[in-house]
């Protein structure tokens, strides 16, 4: 009986150790969320699956399955202005770092370039290419890069520099990005490798396998050196930019993982086919924050100093204030208990 007792003890005792250790989820609901207004002929919104922010911050571009281009401007971004269209679904836009141009691109094999100076009309197009993926402005905005369903990446430079041609072993290629390491191009795929290639010599300096399957997204974490992308697998790699190997993978069981947005130099946002957005700390790699709202696959995020935006096959575009998600810690809590407070909710991630 004696030793019945003590057991009973030793047990609670564990289970009280196991509680104070376990780290729950803060879950932080959006403070606006608005939907695009359906084209002519249309009676229901878009599925959100591009979206980018001019450097100031005035001017939302959005873009999704029904092939027009919006900008999106005012208080909360009320005023939608539809610029004009491509010819099948939107994947990639990306303003310019001066904001003085935006870049569409997608299933059509179009690149459109929209001037500011010309007030976002009559884009130059550059058709006749596979289905796009991604199109990417570099740092200084003088080189531009395109991928998608082909091994071939489409780079765009001054006249300054010289061209040369780059191939990628991978065929279906969805992420390009420029890194602030020596300008070197980062892409991706199907194959789940991100290959870092020199833009100036099309020379492949390394290939690194990341994902079991295709890897979707990839964004760069500035003033850290590292890029994370995310795949179909569920997985985030995080990727030491300088010597170009893996510094941790973190895995999100039960979805797949399809966008990411990098918050600050110590966080991304991801996004999955679970409809949420968790937050992750790319030094330790804990989930710290998850946020919800969608319901639907959170297919495109974005972020500026104020806000983390996502775009959603739910058709609804969502904004999340960076202050809030900033400056709450990660507190204690037990597994599988959920409260239904709609301003601080705290979930177990499972």
């Amino acid at each position: 009986m004696v030793f019945r007792f003590a057991f009973i003890l030793l047990s609670l005792a564990m289970a009280c150790f196991e509680l104070a250790n376990c780290h729950a989820i803060e879950t932080i609901p959006n403070n606006l969320s608005i939907r695009l207004e359906p084209v002519a002929g249309r009676d229901y919104p878009p599925v959100v699956t591009a979206l980018a922010i001019s450097p100031g911050g005035e001017l939302l571009a959005a873009a999704g399955d029904d092939h027009a281009i919006r900008l999106l401007s005012g208080e909360n971004f009320s005023k939608q202005q539809i610029i004009g269209q491509h010819t099948d679904w939107v994947r990639s836009l990306d303003f310019a770092p001066d904001g003085s141009m935006l870049l569409s691109a997608g299933n059509d094999g179009r690149i459109q370039v929209w001037l500011r100076e010309s007030n976002w009309e009559n884009p130059r197009d550059i058709g006749g290419g596979p289905a796009l993926a991604c199109v990417r402005f570099n740092d200084d905005g003088k080189r531009i890069a395109a991928v998608g369903f082909d091994p071939q990446i489409f780079l765009m430079q001054s006249k300054t520099i010289p061209a040369a041609k780059l191939t990628c072993k991978c065929r279906d290629l969805r992420t390009a990005l420029f890194t602030d390491v020596d300008d070197i191009l980062a892409v991706g795929g199907r194959s789940g490798e991100m290959h870092f290639i020199d833009p100036d010599t099309g020379e492949t300096l390394a290939a690194i396998s990341l994902h079991v399957g295709r890897l979707r997204d990839s964004t760069l974490v500035r003033g850290a050196n590292m890029i994370v992308s995310v795949g179909e697998d569920g997985r985030c790699a995080i990727v030491d930019t300088v010597q170009m190997k893996m510094l941790r993978e973190v895995t999100i069981p039960g979805c797949k993982l399809l966008s990411v947005a990098a918050i600050d130099s110590q966080h991304v946002a991801v996004g999955g086919s679970d409809n949420l957005i968790r937050v992750l700390n790319v030094n330790s790699g804990e989930v710290t924050k998850k946020l919800t709202g969608h319901q639907g696959t959170v297919a495109v995020l974005k972020a500026n100093v104020e806000h983390l935006i996502s775009g959603s096959y739910d058709t609804s575009i969502r904004f999340w204030r960076l202050s809030q998600i900033q400056q709450h810690e990660t507190v204690a809590g037990i597994p599988g208990m959920e409260s239904t407070d709609t301003t601080s909710t705290l979930a177990t991630e499972r």
